[in-house]
């Protein structure tokens, strides 16, 4: 939660959000994951530790793609109109509350 963030009212959809953040993930694992077939092909990776390098790249990039989707959904803002807000009180027949309901 961030105080000094500047509002700029780009915030997207909660799917489109989703759905960015998630190409964003898989285009940062293809990325790492040819820099890291690199790596082993040029012999500067051992083989033995390719298991350590899929594991922080997942890491790395699912972290991204949440990163990016948590920035572009924001929250809504929501306003209670004075009419709303009795809105969830209920009426008996005659028109009192259920509190002073005889029975």
């Amino acid at each position: 939660m961030v105080a000094n963030k500047k509002i700029t009212g780009r915030a997207t959809s909660l799917p489109a959000g989703l759905a960015i953040g998630a190409v964003c993930s898989l285009a940062a694992t293809l990325v790492l994951t040819a820099i890291l077939a690199k790596l082993v092909e040029a012999e500067t990776l051992p083989v033995e530790k390719v298991g350590y390098g899929i594991m922080v790249l997942l890491i790395v990039s699912s972290f991204a793609g949440a990163m990016i989707s948590f920035g572009r959904i924001k929250p809504a803002r929501t306003s209670v109109s004075p009419a709303r807000q009795n809105a969830g009180e209920t009426k008996s027949r005659d028109g009192q509350s259920p509190s002073r309901c005889s029975f």
